[in-house]
Protein backbone atom coordinates (compact mmCIF):
# COMPACT_ATOMS: atom_id res chain seq x y z
CA UNK A 1 0.00 0.00 0.00
CA UNK A 2 1.37 3.64 -0.83
CA UNK A 3 1.96 6.05 2.11
CA UNK A 4 2.95 9.58 2.02
CA UNK A 5 6.30 10.62 4.08
CA UNK A 6 4.71 10.89 7.63
CA UNK A 7 3.19 6.72 6.57
CA UNK A 8 -0.46 7.82 5.98
CA UNK A 9 -1.85 5.70 3.12
CA UNK A 10 -2.63 7.20 -0.12
CA UNK A 11 -5.74 6.95 -2.33
CA UNK A 12 -6.62 7.93 -5.81
CA UNK A 13 -8.16 11.35 -4.99
CA UNK A 14 -6.11 12.53 -1.87
CA UNK A 15 -4.97 16.39 -2.10
CA UNK A 16 -1.23 16.35 -1.23
CA UNK A 17 1.28 19.10 -1.03
CA UNK A 18 4.92 18.34 -2.56
CA UNK A 19 7.61 20.67 -0.58
CA UNK A 20 9.66 22.72 -2.90
CA UNK A 21 12.09 25.21 -3.28
CA UNK A 22 11.85 28.26 -5.78
CA UNK A 23 14.89 28.00 -8.01
CA UNK A 24 14.17 30.10 -10.97
CA UNK A 25 11.13 32.82 -11.77
CA UNK A 26 10.36 33.74 -15.31
CA UNK A 27 8.23 36.66 -15.56
CA UNK A 28 6.59 37.03 -18.97
CA UNK A 29 4.00 39.85 -20.20
CA UNK A 30 1.10 37.46 -20.54
CA UNK A 31 1.99 34.74 -17.74
CA UNK A 32 4.85 34.16 -15.12
CA UNK A 33 6.29 30.29 -14.82
CA UNK A 34 8.40 29.30 -11.58
CA UNK A 35 11.01 26.86 -11.74
CA UNK A 36 10.59 24.47 -8.76
CA UNK A 37 13.01 21.77 -6.86
CA UNK A 38 11.45 19.11 -4.58
CA UNK A 39 12.88 19.72 -1.37
CA UNK A 40 12.87 15.76 -0.75
CA UNK A 41 14.82 13.78 -3.70
CA UNK A 42 12.75 10.43 -5.28
CA UNK A 43 14.22 7.51 -3.63
CA UNK A 44 17.03 6.07 -4.60
CA UNK A 45 18.25 9.13 -5.95
CA UNK A 46 19.39 12.29 -4.06
CA UNK A 47 18.97 15.19 -6.44
CA UNK A 48 15.71 16.96 -6.29
CA UNK A 49 13.38 16.50 -9.22
CA UNK A 50 12.35 19.65 -11.27
CA UNK A 51 8.73 20.81 -11.74
CA UNK A 52 8.17 24.09 -14.02
CA UNK A 53 4.61 25.41 -13.20
CA UNK A 54 2.78 28.55 -13.52
CA UNK A 55 2.78 31.02 -10.66
CA UNK A 56 -1.07 31.17 -10.71
CA UNK A 57 -0.13 27.22 -9.64
CA UNK A 58 1.71 27.20 -6.54
CA UNK A 59 0.93 28.76 -3.02
CA UNK A 60 3.84 30.95 -1.08
CA UNK A 61 4.28 29.45 2.37
CA UNK A 62 6.26 30.07 5.45
CA UNK A 63 9.68 28.75 6.02
CA UNK A 64 8.81 27.22 9.05
CA UNK A 65 10.43 23.24 9.57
Amino acid sequence: MPHDMKGRKLKAGDKVNVPCIVKEVSPGAEYCNVTLATAVPMPPYTEPTSIVLNTKQVKKTTAKG
